[in-house]
């Protein structure tokens, strides 16, 4: 019962902080329990990282658009936030 009042817990901290997450686990679980939570806290860090990853193809999307209506790479910043860096080379593989 124990591991099931915790989990949700993890689960909220796991995205802001997972190392505590991690370390709370290790403290207060054993055994299969423990599996199962570090099992849980790394499916969370794959999600977030798949949702990271397409946040970034969306905004470099949303780029090329910009790119082609003219816009100056300032702006396409504010939209996107990706780096000019980013832009810059967007705008040359484009060409």
């Amino acid at each position: 019962m124990f591991p099931k009042l915790i989990t949700p817990a993890l689960a909220i901290t796991t995205s802001k902080r997972p190392n505590f997450s991690h370390a709370f686990a290790n403290k207060f679980l054993s055994g299969k329990d423990l599996e199962r939570v570090k099992e849980e806290l790394k499916v969370t860090e794959l999600g977030k990282s798949l949702i990271d990853e397409g946040k970034k193809e969306k905004a470099i999307e949303i780029a090329k658009k910009a790119i082609l209506k003219g816009m100056d790479n300032e702006t396409i910043q504010d939209l996107t936030d990706l780096s000019i860096e980013d832009i810059e080379l967007i705008r040359k593989v484009m060409n």
